[in-house]
């Protein structure tokens, strides 16, 4: 069976401090089923993930916009997209972009 590789957004808070930006690799552990939401029983479904490897560094969203191998990255077309089906290719761009000495993006507030 192909591995299937995904984008999911949480807020950056919950693993990467301020900037919004991939950290790591994680591993579905259950799969889809309902969110147990009441106000909107059935409208959502949910996964359970359990965190793998982080990358050496965040890559942080400047430096995925400038990298020609993900123009076609959902994440840059539909920021508002809290999962997303990513391509191979754009999961090993972003892989090579965690290792590499990224520029430190200045925190505005």
């Amino acid at each position: 069976m192909p591995k299937n590789h995904w984008l999911l957004k949480s807020e950056p808070s919950t693993y990467s401090g301020d900037e919004r930006a991939p950290v790591g690799v994680s591993r579905v552990v259950r799969g889809a089923y309902p969110d147990p939401d009441p106000k909107k029983p059935g409208e959502w479904v949910q996964i359970d993930i359990e965190p793998g490897q982080p990358f050496p560094q965040p890559v942080p969203l400047t430096a995925m916009k400038t990298t020609p191998a993900l123009k076609t990255l959902p994440l840059l077309k539909q920021s508002r997209l809290s999962v997303m089906p990513i391509t191979a290719a754009h999961s090993e761009a972003i892989l090579e972009l965690s290792k590499k000495v990224l520029p430190q993006i200045p925190r505005t507030r």
